[in-house]
């Protein structure tokens, strides 16, 4: 690939909660722009993960798709 070939830079910035909440269960994949290899999003493991509530305690949190 060349910079040529670019035709588009999308650049999403999010606070950790909100983009756990948006694409936190998303397979997306992509390039790393410095060393050229294929990269994924580090969301939320596949199995969901554990966040305490308002009491401390354990939430197993779930995809709803």
């Amino acid at each position: 690939m060349s910079l040529q070939n670019i035709e588009h830079i999308f650049v999403l910035m999010m606070e950790n909660r909100a983009f756990d909440h948006v694409l936190g269960f998303s397979p997306i994949t992509g390039t790393d722009a410095v060393a050229g290899k294929a990269t994924q999003v580090e969301g939320v493991p596949a199995s969901g993960g554990l966040n305490d509530d308002a009491n401390g305690l354990p939430y197993q949190t779930a995809s709803w798709a």
